[in-house]
C-alpha cells in the first residue's frame, strides 16, 4: 500500500540514464514529470522500509504545514482552537498517509 517502490525504482532507473517511465512487473508506471525524478533520488540511499517510513513523516508535516497555514490564513484562532482542529483532523488523515 505505497508508491515509495515506484519512486525507488524511478530514482535508481533515473541515476542509470535509463527511461524512469518503463513498465516493470508488479510495479505501477511512473507518472511524475521528469523534474520531480531527481529530488527522489535520496530514497535510493537508504533501504526500502527505511524510505517508506521517511516518504510517509515527510507526507504528514507536508500536511500538518499546509493545514496550520490554511487555518492561520482563513481562521482567527487561538493556540488551543488550531491544538484542537488539528487533533481532529489528524485521525482522518492517517489512511491517506
Amino acid at each position: 500500500g505505497t508508491v515509495v517502490n515506484i519512486y525507488i525504482l524511478a530514482a535508481e532507473r533515473w541515476l542509470a540514464s535509463e527511461n524512469v517511465y518503463l513498465w516493470h512487473p508488479g510495479i505501477d508506471l511512473y507518472r511524475n514529470p521528469p523534474g520531480v525524478t531527481p529530488l527522489l533520488t535520496p530514497l535510493t540511499l537508504v533501504p526500502a522500509k527505511l524510505a517508506g517510513i521517511l516518504w510517509r513523516l515527510g507526507s504528514a508535516a507536508v500536511f500538518l504545514l499546509g493545514l496550520r497555514s490554511l487555518l492561520r490564513a482563513t481562521l482567527p484562532l487561538s493556540t488551543n482552537q488550531t491544538a484542537a482542529v488539528v487533533l481532529l483532523t489528524v485521525p482522518l488523515a492517517l489512511a491517506s498517509l
